[in-house]
């Protein structure tokens, strides 16, 4: 009987870790705005899809972006932590799988643009719809709920933005851990 378990090599556990690390502390680079924030993170939660490829980046995105959940001062996002980690890293794996199609390796642009819209767009939709559910599930009435989709739609924009504008340039870096 065949084992078909996968198995990670040490220099993938690292490139995964190192990705992890990068995802964690960029959330940290950040600005609030009212009860959300503008941040660095999907840059480099699409650049793990990029480099890493669709598991490997989805698991860095997952795990740096749960941690930083699980650690941001106050713990105010602690109960955000599991779905964090499925939707970033949704995010990423849907970045990686397309950047790597055709054998592109996360290395053409225009495929990377595809995929870093692609990817934010998956994540806005994932994002949006657990807010709206959480403001019905506290009782809110649907213009209370609609009205806190909207506020957290414009700083989530943003971020896919940025993510977007500054990841795909990124992406071009011979980086010596890259997939």
């Amino acid at each position: 009987m065949a084992n078909n378990k996968t198995k990670f090599t040490v220099q993938q556990l690292t490139r995964i870790a190192l990705m992890a690390a990068l995802v964690f502390a960029s959330n940290f680079l950040s600005f609030p705005i009212g009860d959300t924030r503008i941040h660095l993170g999907n840059i480099f939660i699409l650049l793990a899809g990029f480099y890493l490829g669709g598991l490997h980046g989805g698991l860095a995105a997952g795990i740096g972006a749960m941690l930083f959940d699980l650690f941001y001062p106050g713990g105010i996002y602690i109960t955000s932590a599991p779905t964090t980690f499925v939707f970033r890293f949704l995010m990423a794996y849907t970045a990686g799988a397309i950047a790597h199609t055709s054998k592109r390796a996360g290395r053409n642009a225009v495929c990377n643009t595809i995929a870093a819209i692609a990817a934010s767009a998956l994540y806005m939709v994932l994002y949006l719809s657990k807010t709206y559910i959480s403001q019905a599930l506290l009782g809110a009435n649907m213009a209370a709920a609609l009205g806190v989709v909207v506020s957290k739609a414009r700083t989530s924009s943003v971020n896919a933005l940025l993510g977007v504008l500054a990841a795909v340039p990124l992406s071009q870096l011979p980086l010596p851990f890259r997939k």
